[in-house]
């Protein structure tokens, strides 16, 4: 395993992923968080561990190019620069989203992948991160 040191999140992460998830994961239950700007969502489920992963919106693709500035640009999985021309960025949620909805809009749960290893990880939890920073297999 390639060790991957976690990135610092940008001051901006707040304000434009993990304060509007947190909001849309409130509504998804049938919560009334103050809403700031537009419309509530539809679905609505029992218990936040039932929202079903496609439910959740797409936040997190709002910090790829802040996510492609703090891993130089560099896959996760394959070590590789994902370049505009040879393959496209995306977010890899090492705590799946079918799994651990408390993580979907954090930082820490996200690494830099070429959408092609990215769609292929599926739904895997065998990479942790460990105190050290560095990411590892159990």
């Amino acid at each position: 395993m390639i060790p991957v040191k976690q990135a610092i999140g940008p001051k901006s992460f707040a304000l434009k992923v993990r304060n509007p998830g947190k909001t849309a994961i409130a509504e998804l239950v049938g919560e009334k968080p103050k809403r700031t700007a537009g419309k509530a969502f539809s679905k609505k489920a029992e218990r936040r561990d039932e929202i079903p992963p496609s439910a959740f919106p797409t936040y997190w693709t709002d910090c790829i190019e802040d996510l492609m500035t703090a891993y130089n640009q560099t896959c996760a999985y394959s070590c590789f620069r994902i370049h505009p021309i040879t393959g496209a960025a995306s977010v890899d949620h090492m705590a799946p989203k079918s799994r651990r909805w408390d993580k979907i809009y954090e930082w820490d749960n996200y690494r830099l992948a070429c959408s092609r290893m990215n769609a292929r990880k599926n739904n895997f939890e065998d990479l942790v991160l460990t105190e050290s920073g560095r990411e590892e297999q159990e």
